[in-house]
C-alpha cells in the first residue's frame, strides 16, 4: 500500500476541522478548474480561427506550389514539368505566370497582378468557389478573365455588367528609344467575365486570365512563374515536397500550404502561444490557493505529524503525505476544468452560444477542439500544480 498517498486521499476526501481550511482548498480547486478550462477554451478558439482561415485560402493555394528562389520566373532550362503527370501522388498540376499590369476602365487606373494559368487551373484549385459574380472561364483561350473584386471596386467595375474591356497595358522588356511612347509598352484588351473573393489580400491584388493570354500580354513566350500542383486524397506532402526538391534541384523552392501563407499562419501561432503563456501565468498565480492550504493543513495536522513521526514514518514520507494532498488538489481542479472547457467547445460548435453578427464569413465563432491542446494543457496544470506542492512542503519540519 502507499501510505503517504492513501493519507493524503483521506485528508482530501475528509472535512477539516476549520472551515478555513476547506474553503481555501475549495477556492484552489475552483481557480485551477476555471483556468484549466479557460486554457483549452482559447486554445480551441484559436485552432478554429486558423481553420477559418486556411478554408478561406484553400479555395485559391494549391496543395504545393513551386516557385524559383532567384526571380519571379522559373529557371529557362529544358525542364517542360510533364513528369509531374506521371507521379502517382500528384493529381493534377497547372501552369501559372504572374506580373503586374496597369489595368485602365473609364477614367480609372489600377495596377494589379495578372495571373495567366492553363486548362488545368480548375481542377488544381477550388477557385470557381470563390466567384462571387459571372462565371469561370474554364477552357477558354480568348482575352477574358475573372477580377478579383478589391480590383473590381477600384475600378468601378461592380455596377456596370460585363460588356465593356479592361485596357491592360505592361513595360516591353525589348523597348529601343523611339519617339513613338506607345511603343514601349504592350497593350491588349480584357473582357471580363465575372468577379471572385478570397481574402482582402487576394482580392486586391489578382486579375485570373488564361496562361496564352497573359504570355502573350507579357511576351513572355514558354516562360513561367509557378507551377501549382494538387496532390490525391491522404498524400503525404513533406514525403512529396523532399521527392520534388530532389528532383528539381537547389534553383526550386517548394512550398506547402503553410509556406504559402507563412506569415499570416506564423502570427496565429505566436499569438496562440502568447495567450498560452498569459494564461499559465494567471493559472500559476491562481495556484498558489494551493500553497496557502497546504499549510494550513499543516498546520492542523501537526497531532497526526507527531503520531506518524512517532510510528516510524521518515521526514521524507510525511513530506510526500502533503505533496500528494496538493497534487490531488490539482489533479481534481485539472480534471473538472477539461471536462468544463471540453464541454464549452462542444458546445459552442454544437449550439452556436457566441455569435459573430451579421457581416462575417460565419455565424458563430469557430472552435476546434484537438487532443494535444487538451494533453498539454493538463500537463501544463500539472506541472504548475506539483512546483507549488512542493514549495509548501520543502521546508516542513516533523519536531514541532
Amino acid at each position: 500500500m502507499n501510505l503517504p498517498f492513501y493519507i493524503a486521499r483521506r485528508y482530501f476526501i475528509a472535512k477539516k476541522t476549520s472551515n478555513a481550511v476547506n474553503l481555501i482548498a475549495a477556492i484552489s480547486m475552483l481557480g485551477v478548474m476555471v483556468g484549466t478550462a479557460a486554457m483549452i477554451t482559447v486554445l480551441s478558439g484559436f485552432n478554429g480561427l486558423e481553420s477559418l482561415i486556411r478554408s478561406f485560402y484553400d479555395t485559391f493555394d494549391p496543395d504545393i506550389k513551386i516557385e524559383s528562389v532567384e526571380g519571379k520566373f522559373l529557371p529557362t532550362d529544358t525542364t517542360n514539368y510533364s513528369f509531374l503527370g506521371n507521379w502517382p501522388e500528384i493529381e493534377s498540376y497547372s501552369r501559372v505566370l504572374e506580373d503586374k499590369a496597369l489595368i485602365q476602365f473609364h477614367d480609372k487606373e489600377f495596377i494589379a497582378t495578372i495571373k495567366g494559368v492553363d486548362q488545368n487551373y480548375g481542377n488544381v484549385t477550388r477557385f470557381e468557389e470563390t466567384l462571387t459574380r459571372g462565371e469561370y472561364f474554364g477552357d477558354m483561350q480568348e482575352n477574358v478573365g475573372v477580377v478579383g473584386i478589391g480590383v473590381a471596386y477600384h475600378l468601378n467595375l461592380l455596377r456596370l455588367d460585363f460588356t465593356e474591356p479592361l485596357s491592360l497595358y505592361v513595360p516591353r522588356s525589348d523597348y529601343k528609344l523611339s519617339l513613338d511612347p506607345s511603343e514601349s509598352v504592350n497593350s491588349k484588351v480584357l473582357y471580363p467575365m465575372g468577379i471572385f473573393s478570397v481574402q482582402p489580400d487576394y482580392d486586391v491584388k489578382y486579375v485570373v486570365t488564361p496562361l496564352v493570354f497573359a504570355q502573350d500580354l507579357f511576351a513572355k513566350g514558354a516562360i513561367l512563374s509557378a507551377i501549382e500542383l494538387k496532390l490525391v486524397p491522404r498524400a503525404d506532402v513533406a514525403k512529396i515536397k523532399a521527392k520534388l526538391k530532389a528532383t528539381l534541384g537547389p534553383a526550386y523552392k517548394v512550398l506547402d500550404r503553410n509556406e504559402q501563407q507563412a506569415t499570416i499562419f506564423r502570427v496565429i501561432q505566436v499569438e496562440g502561444l502568447a495567450t498560452f503563456l498569459i494564461l499559465s501565468f494567471i493559472l500559476t498565480i491562481a495556484s498558489f490557493g494551493i500553497l496557502g492550504s497546504l499549510i494550513m493543513l499543516i498546520l492542523e495536522k501537526r497531532k497526526d505529524v507527531h503520531t506518524l513521526r512517532s510510528l516510524g514514518l521518515s521526514t521524507q514520507r510525511i513530506k510526500r503525505i502533503f505533496l500528494n494532498e496538493g497534487l490531488l488538489i490539482s489533479s481534481a481542479g485539472c480534471l473538472l476544468g477539461v471536462l468544463l472547457g471540453v464541454g464549452l467547445v462542444l458546445a459552442q460548435d454544437r449550439f452556436a452560444l457566441i455569435s459573430l453578427g451579421q457581416g462575417y464569413a460565419m455565424d458563430a465563432y469557430p472552435v476546434e477542439l484537438k487532443f494535444w491542446d487538451v494533453l498539454r494543457v493538463f500537463i501544463t496544470v500539472m506541472a504548475i500544480g506539483s512546483v507549488v506542492s512542493w514549495l509548501a512542503v520543502r521546508r516542513l519540519k516533523t519536531d514541532f
